[in-house]
């Protein structure tokens, strides 16, 4: 939640009305927002505004009841309920398998710019928070593995196993790559791939491999610096 709404957000409050809500037995959406208070005025109606303010218990169950989602800013006060989430439907987005709910709740976020999150409590009681961010790591973790990668492709001759072991490892990293990231490590794939186009040769008369092809490396919109550790 902090990575998102950074200190603004009470977690401790958040994360009690998301359990709280996971009480309710038909299932319901949290939804946190930076700007709350704009959106219950522009979600009305059917939204039904109210004045801002905490939430208890039991006032979260009984308006959880509502169709609809509960919706609230970071520090955890409640500006609507029954909110009916907008927003256009794109390829590829939610997940077919799951209901209205959790697939309203992702083309709601598309849109969001960034300011929200959404608690999805299905009606056994487990919870989905989305965005699912990715895991945070130190900087100098990814500059490690990056400097090993372009290391291993300047070998003479290249261990091609050594290397695609630790180029294996980078793609898994490849949210938080920079873009100048992104040009070594394609670099030193078509390093690599030039060797071993210039290495080739049949040891049995039935052809060998000249070269292989690797998708590129590409930086990642979504990435920005809340996803690395403090070092």
């Amino acid at each position: 939640m902090e990575r998102i709404f950074g200190e603004h957000a009470d977690v401790e409050e958040l994360w009690r009305l998301a359990l709280e809500a996971s009480e309710q037995h038909h299932g319901t959406m949290l939804v946190i927002h930076a700007n709350a208070e704009n959106e219950a005025r522009r979600l009305s109606p059917p939204a039904i505004g109210i004045k801002p303010g905490p939430l208890a218990d039991s006032t979260l169950l009984a308006v959880s009841a509502i169709d609809g989602a509960i919706l609230v800013d970071p520090a955890g006060h409640c500006h609507a309920v029954g909110t009916i989430l907008d927003g256009l439907a794109v390829p590829g987005m939610g997940d077919a398998s799951r209901g209205a709910r959790f697939n309203s709740a992702h083309r709601y976020l598309s849109e969001s710019n960034g300011n929200c999150l959404i608690v999805i409590v299905s009606e056994d009681g487990m919870l989905n928070l989305i965005p699912d961010l990715p895991r945070r790591v130190k900087r100098s973790y990814v500059d490690g593995v990056i400097s090993k990668v372009v290391s291993l492709s300047h070998g003479k001759p290249v261990d091609f196993e050594e290397f695609f072991k630790h180029e294996k490892h980078l793609r898994s990293l490849d949210f938080y790559l920079s873009a100048e990231q992104c040009t070594l490590a394609n670099e030193s794939l078509e390093r690599v791939e030039d060797y071993r186009e210039s290495s080739a040769k049949s040891n049995d008369g039935l052809g060998f491999i000249t070269r292989v092809w690797h998708d590129k490396y590409e930086p990642h919109s979504a990435f920005n610096d809340t996803f690395f550790l403090p070092e």
